[in-house]
């Protein structure tokens, strides 16, 4: 009987070892067509979402970053980038988009911990 139970404690060991090793996203996320919003306590992994944008939309971006590196790239239909930042620091900042399209939101973390919400403000018409 013993023996059992000392194997059924080191496979748990196991198992829960091996599962926070390659955790990949813990938190919560919120796409919709004007929001990607994602607050998390371990982000290793991609995460893309895209926008149908007009021009002079504006993409605001309020991150928070608590450790961890995370990147974040704004792309229209596979063109050069409109937005390319790697390591992120905390703040806010805004981008205008140039023309009419579809452009993907690409953001990557690498043992990151925080907040970032990207967000749609539109052209006064």
């Amino acid at each position: 009987m013993k023996k059992y139970i000392s194997l059924i404690c080191v496979l748990m060991c196991i198992m829960v070892t091996a599962c926070g090793k390659d955790a990949t996203f813990n938190g919560s996320k919120v796409k919709n067509e004007n929001n990607l919003q994602m607050e998390y306590t371990v982000f290793n992994t991609t995460e893309q979402h895209e926008f149908e944008l007009e021009a002079e939309n504006r993409v605001i971006v309020d991150f928070e970053g608590e450790g961890g590196k995370v990147s974040l790239t704004i792309q229209k239909d596979g063109e050069d980038y409109i937005y390319a930042g790697n390591k992120m620091q905390t703040g806010s900042f805004s981008v205008g988009v140039p023309e009419a399209g579809i452009y993907t939101v690409i953001v990557e973390g690498e043992n990151a911990k925080g907040s970032i919400h990207v967000y749609v403000e539109k052209a006064e018409e």
